[in-house]
């Protein structure tokens, strides 16, 4: 209630008022305000951050007033000595690790961290090779359990051998039948065998089964053109990055903004960088409070971009009021000059 009080004791004048001795004309007019009792030191009316500049006022201690309306700079960023990992790595896709402020949230020196690659086991025997075929073994990731294959070679010692001779090919008429097996043995003894080897497999083109992500592994096969074997594969993830940079944040009169590389895919961002603040764009100074011979003005300008408004004091006016009059006191003159009667 006190500080209320003192805020219209300020701004509002006591009225005066004169009576002609002659007519008794009666004329009211104001008295000067107290005018404002400024403090002696700067208040933070807000605080400054890494990059937002606060402000700072002489405040008046009977009312709300304040007077030159100062900007304090933006403390600007507290960096962090060592880097913090931000997305840890795994055995196929990369994390990436930054330079942190302690005072905020901002970043800076973002670097991709490589990926660990898998950590194989021992190889397990999946499908065992034969005789005429291939076969195939296995081993799992320990950290991600990504699973490898791989085709083993025939097997030369894998023949399960008969205990007896087979007609292969029944004899022409020109050639007697054999009647017992002894002469079939001595036939087949006799004839020359060749064992063509068996050939590598001849793959065709990769088949995508399915697709990767920009951070999912995806799987292909393909398939021997002779035997249909079919071999699998991973098709490796990987983000697909623009060719130009996004503005994320667009920078004001005092704040910094981002701009980045995004996969064309996902969210992902890279190579982020600061874009600085562009400063105010200041109009010119304008009178907000005309000064008087008892009390200061006041003018300020603003920023034509956000608006933000900077205000400083103006000096009182140079001047005494005087009230002036005719011999009979019949008339004054007031401080602009006009003669005003009784």
């Amino acid at each position: 209630m006190e500080r209320k009080q003192n805020r219209q004791i300020v701004k509002k004048a006591v009225r005066k008022k004169h009576i002609c001795s002659v007519c008794q004309f009666e004329e009211e007019r104001d008295t000067a305000p107290l005018g404002h009792d400024w403090n002696a030191e700067y208040t933070i009316d807000v605080k400054p951050t890494c990059t937002k500049p606060g402000s700072k006022s002489i405040h008046c201690s009977r009312c709300d007033a304040t007077k030159d309306v100062t900007e304090i700079e933006p403390l600007g960023h507290d960096w962090e000595d060592d880097f913090t990992i931000d997305v840890k790595p795994t055995c196929t896709q990369p994390g990436s690790k930054s330079v942190h402020c302690s005072r905020c949230d901002a970043t800076k020196d973002v670097t991709e961290i490589e990926p660990t690659g898998h950590s194989f086991g021992e190889w397990t025997v999946s499908k065992d090779s034969t005789c005429v075929a291939g076969g195939q073994k296995t081993r799992k990731c320990e950290i991600c359990g990504y699973t490898e294959y791989e085709d083993t070679d025939i097997d030369p010692d894998a023949h399960d051998w008969e205990a007896d001779y087979t007609i292969d090919k029944e004899p022409t008429p020109a050639r007697p039948k054999a009647l017992n097996p002894s002469i079939a043995h001595a036939v087949t003894q006799q004839s020359d065998s060749t064992v063509i080897p068996v050939t590598d497999h001849t793959y065709g083109e990769w088949e995508v089964v399915t697709p990767s992500t920009c951070t999912e592994n995806g799987v292909k096969k393909h398939a021997c053109i002779h035997c249909g074997f079919e071999q699998t594969g991973i098709i490796e993830p990987a983000h697909e990055w623009e060719d130009s940079r996004t503005v994320d944040i667009a920078p004001s009169c005092t704040e910094q903004g981002e701009d980045s590389v995004h996969c064309r895919n996902c969210d992902e961002r890279k190579d982020i960088k600061e874009i600085s603040p562009k400063g105010h764009d200041w109009s010119e100074w304008k009178t907000l409070v005309e000064p008087t011979i008892t009390s200061e003005g006041k003018e300020y300008r603003a920023c034509n971009v956000c608006g933000i408004k900077e205000e400083k004091a103006l000096p009182k006016l140079s001047g005494k009021k005087e009230w002036k009059h005719d011999k009979n006191k019949h008339w004054h003159v007031d401080d602009n000059g006009n003669i005003n009667r009784c």
